[in-house]
């Protein structure tokens, strides 16, 4: 019984951890995926010279939603989570590294991140990252 209820407790704690990072309402969805590391991308199996734009945010406006699209570099050995923030009239872009990662190395790699945002009032916003 008392294992039970220790397993119990621990369920819930864990969820609770979950619970302080919410994603926010007008995210839709995102997605993430490794492009290359900074100065080379790996294209049609092999290593090319590329410079990725980080400072870079492609916008695009569809009716009520926004797709806005850039790159950035992160640990190659991190867990990264994607959120958005409103403030005003900005949306900032996040990409930050998730607490609960122990696995950090030396190496960087580069991201595409892409973000779908909910815009019912179709309001041209300011993005930043």
């Amino acid at each position: 019984m008392r294992r039970l209820i220790l397993i119990i407790l621990t369920l819930i704690s864990i969820s609770c951890e979950k619970a302080k990072t919410p994603i926010n309402e007008n995210l839709i969805g995102f997605k993430s995926e490794e492009v290359g590391e900074p100065g080379a991308m790996y294209k049609n199996g092999e290593w090319i010279d590329y410079e990725f734009d980080t400072d870079r945010i492609d916008v695009k406006y569809f009716e009520d939603i926004i797709v806005a699209k850039t790159f950035t570099a992160g640990n190659a050995c991190g867990k990264y989570e994607l959120n958005v923030e409103f403030k005003d009239d900005t949306i900032e872009l996040l990409y930050y590294l998730n607490n609960k990662t122990e696995d950090l190395c030396e190496s960087l790699k580069i991201e595409s991140l892409t973000y779908i945002i909910n815009n019912p009032k179709k309001i041209k916003w300011e993005i930043i990252k």
